[in-house]
């Protein structure tokens, strides 16, 4: 499913965005989080809350791999790192870093799909079956002129398969997302 999303965007985003509606750098961003953790588990033993604080370059990475290659594709598809960390209201917490493949649609629309790979404590929490995570999004999000945007999101945390146990854990959850220059 994630792969059909993927491509469709793909396909999809370059009749949609202009190269003039927004500019290539986009500002750093700091990003508050709040998400319904295991929302469909049929019988969750404590549903729990997840918070998250993220740091999201503005800095697309596409120029630093081939700016010949990617020149038609940079101001609409942009390849941005972040790191952040996550806690649950039963103890967890999810350190971690990756990637923001991020697809602009006109100036104030923005399709997010992001994979990161991270360090998991249960604390009190579901059971993952490895301390090594990994953290599939996709996030829509709406961005004003000022830089601050919001945001929905549906993600996954599993460790891929790496040990026989592997639950998996799905959220759905909203973002704030502040530029970084406007906190000082």
């Amino acid at each position: 499913m994630k792969t059909l999303l993927l491509l469709a965007a793909i396909l999809l985003v370059p009749g949609l965005a202009s190269a003039q509606d927004y500019s290539v750098q986009q500002p750093d961003l700091i990003s508050f989080g709040v998400s319904y953790y295991d929302f469909n588990d049929n019988n969750p033993r404590n549903p729990a809350t997840d918070f998250r604080l993220e740091y999201r370059s503005g800095t697309s990475l596409l120029p630093m791999i081939s700016a010949e290659t990617f020149q038609s594709w940079e101001p609409i598809f942009q390849v941005r790192p972040t790191l952040g960390v996550e806690a649950t209201s039963d103890g967890a917490f999810y350190g971690f870093g990756g990637f923001l493949y991020e697809f602009l649609i006109g100036k104030h629309f923005a399709i997010t799909p992001s994979t990161v790979v991270g360090l998991y404590s249960r604390g009190d929490g579901k059971r993952l079956g490895s301390i090594i995570e990994f953290r599939s999004m996709l996030e829509a999000a709406y961005r004003f002129d000022s830089g601050w945007r919001v945001s929905a999101q549906i993600s996954h945390i599993s460790n891929a398969g790496i040990t026989d146990r592997n639950p998996g854990v799905n959220m759905v959850g909203g973002y704030i997302h502040v530029p970084f220059n406007s906190l000082y």
